[in-house]
């Protein structure tokens, strides 16, 4: 799949995917026409990788986590603590907006009274 495909399959900028590429979260090889070709492991990896930004994922926890394989319990058991500290990170966000919307509703509640 070309970079430009997987843009826009997966809405991310080219940009953004090179820059993936730059880190060493994605590979691909390049054609002798200049144009950027990902693998399908890559492929499946750019749809992760976008998963885990969004989700607030640290960049570091994120390349961890790719470099680990399942094939063991221990790489399993660390795979796990890094989704648990991104979920919790994630939900303490989550809290943070609900906090700021329940006093925009009582601002709200206040200018009707």
């Amino acid at each position: 799949m070309t970079l430009e495909d997987a843009s826009r399959r997966y809405g991310i900028t080219t940009e953004k995917l090179k820059f993936y590429v730059g880190k060493g979260l994605l590979s691909g090889t390049t054609a002798d026409d200049g144009s950027f070709d990902f693998k399908e492991e890559d492929v499946i990896k750019i749809g992760q990788i976008h998963m885990f930004v969004e989700g607030g994922m640290e960049l570091e926890d994120l390349k961890s986590y790719l470099s680990l394989s399942e094939d063991s319990a221990a790489n399993r058991s660390e795979k796990t603590l890094i989704l648990k500290k991104c979920r919790g990170n994630l939900l303490e966000e989550i809290h943070q907006k609900q906090q700021i919307l329940d006093r925009i509703d009582y601002c709200i509640y206040e200018l009707k009274r």
